[in-house]
This record gives C-alpha cells, structure tokens and sequence, in this order.
C-alpha cells in the first residue's frame, strides 16, 4: 500500500509508518500529526489478501478524542504494531500520564470487528 496523501503532507519530524505481515495478513499504521490533530492521529490499514488491496479498519483513531472519551487526559504517542496473526492485530503505545510514561497495549479481533483496550 502505497502512503495515503494525509500522512505524505504530514511534518517529516512527525511520521513513522509500521508495518507487519503474517502469510496473507498485512497490517500497517499511519502515525502523523496534523493542522487539525497538532498532537497526533493514526490510521490502521489492513489486508487480507497479501496486500492486493487494503481496507481502514472500523476504527481510526484520533488520539485527543479517543483518550477524552476514555477519560484520559493526555494522548499517547505513536502506535507499534506488536504482533499480528491470522486472528488478532495487537498494537502498543506509550501513554504520557503525570507521573510519567507508560507502555499500554489494544487488541483487534479479526473475528468479533472489535478492539479490546
């Protein structure tokens, strides 16, 4: 897949694109900052058909908004895809708290098109 226009206009200083595959899986985030998310957003594409062609999964995350609804101040920084299997995506990400930093970690389930935070 080729970078979506979103991340190419994006500050060279602030993208970093994963990428992982396993057999006909391919996963590949787009962490970038932009004029309307200053502290960051991210897009998760995959593929299930060896990288013919690549869908955005249900859920694009928007860290300012998505850690607000969860009842986080402070949004975490980029995604890393952790692993990937036929079933399950798992990424990681490093959450800046008060106290300091902490690595966390979500789940995609394939099967169920749902995340596990």
């Amino acid at each position: 897949m080729q970078p979506t226009q979103e991340y190419l206009a994006a500050p060279e200083s602030r993208k970093t694109r994963p990428e992982e595959s396993n057999g006909e899986v391919k996963a590949i985030i787009e962490n970038y900052s932009d004029a309307t998310h200053p502290m960051g957003k991210s897009a998760i594409y995959l593929s299930i058909d060896n990288g013919v062609s690549f869908n955005l999964l249900g859920w694009k995350v928007s860290w300012l908004s998505w850690w607000k609804t969860l009842g986080r101040e402070w949004p975490p920084h980029d995604l890393y895809i952790q692993s990937l299997s036929s079933d399950v995506l798992h990424v990681r990400y490093i959450e800046i708290t008060y106290d300091g930093s902490e690595e966390r970690h979500a789940s995609y389930s394939f099967i169920k098109k749902c995340w596990h935070l």
